[in-house]
């Protein structure tokens, strides 16, 4: 009895020559991305240098902006603790260079530990937040106008230190690439929008319960 099964095109068995050209893609795009990591990982420690701008919150606001409601700086750090439920607190501060490496050193000292907290980058237009959380994830999400979405969803990560320890984020930009480090530790890279003229701290409160989150310290070089 002949074969019932219809025939769709996909069924059709790809040429040699076809497949030679989609592994050569494939194998090109790879090596671009780790060529592209190798390039900035090989790049001498700036963070040997004298920071060519840093803040250790113990000068008031000092270019800082955010929501009273939301961020205060006291003591010597900066504390973020978002007024709502499911909502962010954000601290903004100009950047004087489009190629970066910032660095911040963090902890929850209230709350779940079903939060974000962790570094932005960009401009008035277009955000990158790169989050961890007191339970061991990490996030990359953008906005563009339109809201916050994921670009790298939440997903475990063992470097990231759990409760209310501290961490220390980094994140290093070159040309439309930055790569996000958790505790020296190269946790993701996505590419950002070449015009970034600003740095951020966010804290997102997914609980009821409030959250606060202290930053001890900014600090960036060129």
């Amino acid at each position: 009895m002949g074969s019932t099964r219809e025939e769709y095109p996909s069924d059709a068995p790809l040429s040699r020559n076809t497949w030679r050209i989609v592994v050569w893609i494939m194998a090109a795009t790879l090596g671009a991305i780790a060529l592209t990591i190798i390039a900035i990982l090989a790049q001498p420690d700036v963070r040997r240098e004298t920071p060519l701008w840093s803040d250790e919150f113990d000068a008031g606001a000092n270019g800082w902006t955010f929501d009273p409601r939301d961020g205060s700086i006291a003591r010597g750090e900066l504390q973020l603790h978002p007024a709502r439920p499911d909502a962010p607190a954000l601290a903004i501060h100009a950047l004087p260079v489009p190629g970066f490496v910032v660095e911040t050193q963090a902890r929850a000292i209230a709350g779940s530990t079903d939060n974000g907290y962790g570094l932005v980058v960009g401009n008035g237009r277009e955000q990158t937040a790169f989050l961890i959380s007191g339970d061991g994830y990490f996030n990359v999400m953008r906005n563009a106008g339109a809201g916050w979405v994921d670009v790298q969803p939440w997903r475990p990560w063992p470097h990231v230190r759990r409760g209310n320890a501290a961490n220390t984020l980094r994140v290093e930009c070159r040309a439309v690439s930055c790569i996000f480090y958790v505790n020296e530790e190269v946790t993701a890279q996505v590419e950002t929008t070449r015009e970034r003229n600003g740095i951020g701290l966010m804290t997102w409160r997914y609980a009821a319960e409030a959250l606060t989150v202290e930053f001890e310290y900014v600090r960036v070089w060129e």
